[in-house]
């Protein structure tokens, strides 16, 4: 498995909205080109070519849809659009490469998109290995976070950088993340929590960070992350 960054967004507005999909590419392809759609589909083979925002809205507005771009910044996403019962997810997974710009790309993301969830993880073949976390969750963890399951289960795992708005908000122990030397930060309408300083602790240090993520999850409630299935 090669490694990739792992966006993850959960909306609760109505996500097929023009008002709401002009937002979203407006920040693919006028502030992140590098990332916005080549060619996009709503089931596959995925093979119609897009080129900018008016093109790339007679899919998004529809329904579900998936793309990918191959020039710079191989990458790929998907949008799962809201409904009555549940939040709108979008995905995107780039392919690592330590020169591309994730970081700003995320908090841009929150800030047109206005989550109430969303996370920034790079995922990885060793992170996958049972013997750092139960397959039962990482392999949910490394797909994106989707609301039927978080409101039935519980979120799967704590992401490197993590964004939490109203209604998670209110139930994390803030100041006890802060007073235990985490770095937390307002953002836009909820909180930013790093569990490490830098992504690159997730290859070079995954033990650490690992065990980061357990002392951090400790400032949760106990039913906010799902129960691990034992693997024999």
């Amino acid at each position: 498995m090669k490694s990739y960054i792992l966006i993850s967004l959960l909306i609760d507005c109505d996500t097929k909205s023009i008002d709401f999909c002009t937002q979203f590419l407006e920040c693919l392809y006028l502030r992140y080109p590098q990332y916005a759609p080549e060619i996009v589909s709503f089931y596959d083979p995925i093979n119609n070519p897009v080129v900018d925002i008016d093109s790339a809205l007679k899919y998004f507005t529809v329904d579900d849809a998936a793309w990918i771009r191959k020039k710079s910044s191989p990458s790929r996403g998907g949008i799962h659009h809201s409904n009555a019962d549940y939040a709108g997810a979008v995905t995107i997974k780039i392919f690592y490469n330590k020169k591309a710009i994730f970081f700003e790309f995320f908090i841009d993301l929150i800030k047109a998109c206005n989550p109430k969830y969303a996370y920034l993880h790079l995922c990885t073949e060793k992170e996958f290995d049972q013997k750092y976390e139960e397959r039962s969750i990482t392999s949910d963890f490394f797909l994106g976070a989707f609301d039927k399951p978080i409101s039935r289960d519980g979120f799967d795992n704590l992401a490197w950088l993590n964004y939490f708005s109203m209604p998670y908000m209110e139930k994390i122990d803030i100041r006890g993340l802060k007073n235990t030397g985490f770095n937390v930060e307002n953002l836009h309408n909820g909180i930013m929590l790093k569990v490490s300083p830098n992504i690159d602790d997730v290859i070079t240090d995954m033990k650490g960070f690992v065990e980061l993520r357990k002392r951090a999850k400790e400032f949760f409630p106990d039913n906010f992350f799902r129960k691990a299935i034992p693997i024999y």
